[in-house]
Protein backbone atom coordinates (compact mmCIF):
# COMPACT_ATOMS: atom_id res chain seq x y z
CA UNK A 1 0.00 0.00 0.00
CA UNK A 2 1.23 3.45 -0.84
CA UNK A 3 1.61 5.68 2.21
CA UNK A 4 2.10 8.89 0.20
CA UNK A 5 1.84 10.10 -3.38
CA UNK A 6 4.38 8.44 -5.73
CA UNK A 7 5.97 11.82 -6.50
CA UNK A 8 6.83 12.23 -2.80
CA UNK A 9 9.22 9.25 -2.91
CA UNK A 10 12.50 10.93 -3.77
CA UNK A 11 15.43 9.60 -1.76
CA UNK A 12 14.66 5.88 -2.05
CA UNK A 13 12.08 4.45 -4.40
CA UNK A 14 10.73 1.03 -3.34
CA UNK A 15 9.74 -1.47 -6.01
CA UNK A 16 6.00 -0.98 -5.57
CA UNK A 17 6.49 2.76 -6.11
CA UNK A 18 8.48 2.17 -9.30
CA UNK A 19 5.52 0.11 -10.51
CA UNK A 20 3.09 2.82 -9.35
CA UNK A 21 4.97 5.47 -11.32
CA UNK A 22 4.57 3.37 -14.47
CA UNK A 23 0.89 2.93 -13.70
CA UNK A 24 0.39 6.71 -13.41
CA UNK A 25 0.41 6.88 -17.22
CA UNK A 26 -2.80 4.82 -17.20
CA UNK A 27 -4.65 6.01 -14.08
CA UNK A 28 -4.35 8.27 -11.07
CA UNK A 29 -2.37 6.79 -8.15
CA UNK A 30 -2.94 8.17 -4.67
CA UNK A 31 -2.11 7.50 -1.04
CA UNK A 32 -3.72 4.25 0.14
CA UNK A 33 -3.71 2.54 -3.27
CA UNK A 34 -2.48 -1.03 -3.39
CA UNK A 35 -0.10 -1.70 -6.26
CA UNK A 36 0.36 -5.26 -7.50
CA UNK A 37 3.57 -5.77 -9.42
CA UNK A 38 5.83 -8.47 -10.84
CA UNK A 39 9.57 -8.61 -11.26
CA UNK A 40 10.60 -8.31 -14.90
CA UNK A 41 13.77 -9.10 -16.84
CA UNK A 42 14.56 -5.55 -18.01
CA UNK A 43 14.75 -2.12 -16.37
CA UNK A 44 13.16 -0.83 -14.21
CA UNK A 45 13.03 -4.39 -12.83
CA UNK A 46 9.33 -4.29 -11.90
CA UNK A 47 6.06 -3.62 -13.67
CA UNK A 48 2.44 -3.37 -12.53
CA UNK A 49 0.74 -6.73 -13.05
CA UNK A 50 -1.86 -5.13 -15.29
CA UNK A 51 0.84 -3.80 -17.65
CA UNK A 52 3.27 -6.74 -17.69
CA UNK A 53 3.42 -9.29 -20.48
CA UNK A 54 4.04 -12.94 -19.69
CA UNK A 55 7.34 -12.95 -21.63
CA UNK A 56 8.67 -10.06 -19.48
CA UNK A 57 8.26 -11.80 -16.12
CA UNK A 58 11.54 -12.87 -14.49
CA UNK A 59 10.49 -16.46 -13.85
CA UNK A 60 14.01 -17.44 -12.77
CA UNK A 61 13.83 -14.91 -9.94
CA UNK A 62 10.48 -16.35 -8.79
CA UNK A 63 11.92 -19.88 -8.89
CA UNK A 64 14.82 -18.67 -6.70
CA UNK A 65 12.30 -17.25 -4.20
CA UNK A 66 10.39 -20.53 -4.16
CA UNK A 67 13.56 -22.57 -3.78
CA UNK A 68 14.80 -20.49 -0.87
CA UNK A 69 11.45 -20.68 0.92
CA UNK A 70 10.87 -24.39 0.33
CA UNK A 71 14.43 -25.33 1.29
CA UNK A 72 13.93 -23.66 4.66
CA UNK A 73 10.69 -25.56 5.22
CA UNK A 74 11.76 -28.97 3.92
CA UNK A 75 15.35 -29.14 5.21
CA UNK A 76 14.14 -30.66 8.48
CA UNK A 77 12.51 -33.45 6.43
CA UNK A 78 15.76 -34.24 4.59
CA UNK A 79 14.27 -32.89 1.34
CA UNK A 80 15.40 -30.12 -0.95
CA UNK A 81 13.92 -28.16 -3.84
CA UNK A 82 15.44 -30.37 -6.55
CA UNK A 83 14.04 -33.51 -4.90
CA UNK A 84 10.57 -31.95 -4.79
CA UNK A 85 10.85 -31.14 -8.50
CA UNK A 86 11.86 -34.75 -9.17
CA UNK A 87 15.45 -33.98 -10.15
CA UNK A 88 17.97 -36.69 -9.23
CA UNK A 89 20.07 -35.91 -6.18
CA UNK A 90 23.71 -35.30 -7.04
CA UNK A 91 26.10 -37.47 -5.08
CA UNK A 92 29.70 -36.72 -4.26
CA UNK A 93 32.69 -39.06 -4.40
CA UNK A 94 32.53 -39.55 -0.62
CA UNK A 95 29.16 -41.26 -0.94
CA UNK A 96 30.46 -43.45 -3.78
CA UNK A 97 33.46 -44.74 -1.84
CA UNK A 98 32.09 -44.88 1.72
CA UNK A 99 28.55 -46.22 1.24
Amino acid sequence: MISKAPSEYVKTVPQHIRAAKLLESVREIKKGDIISYVKILNKPGVKPTEMARKDEVDSKKYMEFMESTLDQITSSMDLDFDTILGKPKQTGLDEYFWN
